[in-house]
């Protein structure tokens, strides 16, 4: 896999990039793929925002702010990415969604 170089939301948002062109952009320029993920977002009892992407086993992160919790995220998504190819482990799990009556 390769590695994309690393640049904040703060940094995009300094050069007036919007985040899914900056994507784009970056994939173009070093051949990676983007790939999207599905996020769980919420706050714990101090206030804390805490984000898991339940497709990769284990990939939690957490911010003072939403916005500073999904940037943390989308840098433990692309480390765990890197460490689960490095261990010829498959890069995610299935993921399904299932109805409930409630």
């Amino acid at each position: 896999m390769k590695k994309l170089p690393r640049i904040s939301g703060r940094e995009c948002v300094k050069a007036g990039i919007p985040g899914e062109e900056l994507f784009r952009s970056l994939a173009a320029k070093t051949g990676g793929t983007i790939m999207r993920f599905t996020v769980t977002i919420e706050r714990d009892e101090d206030g804390v925002w805490v984000v898991e992407c339940p497709s990769i086993p284990g990939c939690v992160s957490q911010g003072k702010t939403r916005p500073e919790a999904l940037e943390n995220i989308r840098e433990a998504i692309r480390l765990c990415l890197e460490v689960r190819a490095e261990q010829g482990l498959p890069l995610t799990v299935e993921t399904s969604q299932v109805e409930v009556v409630a």
